[in-house]
Protein backbone atom coordinates (compact mmCIF):
# COMPACT_ATOMS: atom_id res chain seq x y z
CA UNK A 1 0.00 0.00 0.00
CA UNK A 2 1.20 3.37 -0.85
CA UNK A 3 0.93 5.95 2.02
CA UNK A 4 -0.86 9.11 1.20
CA UNK A 5 1.99 11.04 1.76
CA UNK A 6 3.94 8.98 -0.64
CA UNK A 7 1.38 9.70 -3.58
CA UNK A 8 1.58 13.29 -2.66
CA UNK A 9 5.14 13.16 -3.22
CA UNK A 10 5.37 11.32 -6.33
CA UNK A 11 2.16 13.22 -7.62
CA UNK A 12 4.06 16.36 -7.21
CA UNK A 13 7.48 15.40 -8.74
CA UNK A 14 5.62 13.99 -11.94
CA UNK A 15 3.74 17.20 -12.19
CA UNK A 16 6.75 18.88 -12.20
CA UNK A 17 8.58 16.37 -13.92
CA UNK A 18 10.09 18.28 -16.92
CA UNK A 19 11.43 21.22 -14.47
CA UNK A 20 13.39 18.31 -12.87
CA UNK A 21 14.62 16.84 -15.68
CA UNK A 22 15.78 20.39 -16.95
CA UNK A 23 17.79 20.85 -13.35
CA UNK A 24 19.09 17.77 -13.91
CA UNK A 25 17.62 17.27 -10.01
CA UNK A 26 16.96 13.46 -9.21
CA UNK A 27 14.87 12.45 -5.68
CA UNK A 28 16.01 8.48 -6.07
CA UNK A 29 16.96 8.46 -1.73
CA UNK A 30 14.24 6.32 -1.41
CA UNK A 31 11.65 8.44 0.96
CA UNK A 32 8.74 7.21 -0.72
CA UNK A 33 9.68 3.43 0.38
CA UNK A 34 10.48 5.07 4.37
CA UNK A 35 7.43 6.51 4.08
CA UNK A 36 5.38 3.48 3.18
CA UNK A 37 7.28 1.48 5.88
CA UNK A 38 7.30 3.57 8.32
CA UNK A 39 3.04 3.87 7.82
CA UNK A 40 3.22 0.26 7.81
CA UNK A 41 4.56 0.37 11.24
CA UNK A 42 2.26 2.86 13.44
CA UNK A 43 0.12 1.34 15.54
CA UNK A 44 2.07 -2.39 15.00
CA UNK A 45 5.68 -1.24 16.12
CA UNK A 46 5.65 2.49 17.22
CA UNK A 47 9.29 2.05 18.18
CA UNK A 48 10.01 0.74 14.35
CA UNK A 49 8.17 3.60 12.94
CA UNK A 50 10.19 5.86 14.88
CA UNK A 51 13.46 5.00 14.08
CA UNK A 52 12.59 4.81 10.34
CA UNK A 53 11.26 8.43 10.76
CA UNK A 54 14.15 9.73 12.27
CA UNK A 55 16.59 7.95 9.44
CA UNK A 56 14.51 9.43 7.08
CA UNK A 57 14.07 13.03 8.84
CA UNK A 58 18.24 12.91 7.51
CA UNK A 59 17.20 12.65 3.84
CA UNK A 60 15.25 16.10 4.39
CA UNK A 61 18.24 18.46 3.99
CA UNK A 62 19.45 16.89 0.84
CA UNK A 63 16.09 16.97 -0.57
CA UNK A 64 15.76 20.83 0.45
CA UNK A 65 19.26 21.29 -1.19
CA UNK A 66 17.70 19.69 -4.26
CA UNK A 67 14.76 22.07 -3.84
CA UNK A 68 16.69 25.25 -3.92
CA UNK A 69 18.01 25.10 -7.23
CA UNK A 70 14.74 24.66 -8.98
CA UNK A 71 12.35 27.61 -9.93
CA UNK A 72 8.53 28.47 -9.26
CA UNK A 73 5.75 27.08 -9.30
CA UNK A 74 8.12 23.53 -9.09
CA UNK A 75 9.92 24.83 -6.43
CA UNK A 76 7.20 25.64 -4.45
CA UNK A 77 5.23 23.18 -4.82
CA UNK A 78 8.00 20.44 -3.77
CA UNK A 79 9.25 22.42 -0.68
CA UNK A 80 5.64 22.37 0.05
CA UNK A 81 4.52 18.22 0.19
CA UNK A 82 8.43 18.32 1.56
CA UNK A 83 7.63 20.28 4.98
CA UNK A 84 4.43 18.50 5.44
CA UNK A 85 6.74 15.01 5.52
CA UNK A 86 9.16 16.34 7.34
CA UNK A 87 6.75 17.58 9.74
CA UNK A 88 5.18 13.55 10.15
CA UNK A 89 8.84 12.75 10.46
CA UNK A 90 9.50 15.33 12.85
CA UNK A 91 6.13 14.29 15.06
CA UNK A 92 6.69 10.16 14.32
CA UNK A 93 10.49 10.87 15.51
CA UNK A 94 9.61 12.40 18.79
CA UNK A 95 7.16 9.65 19.88
CA UNK A 96 7.96 7.89 23.36
CA UNK A 97 8.14 4.35 21.88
Amino acid sequence: MISDDRQKWKDVKQKHNAALKQAKVDFNKGLGKALDRMYAKIGKNDAEAKKIAIETAKLIPVYEAKINSLHDPAKKDLREVLEHIEKVLNEVGSWKA
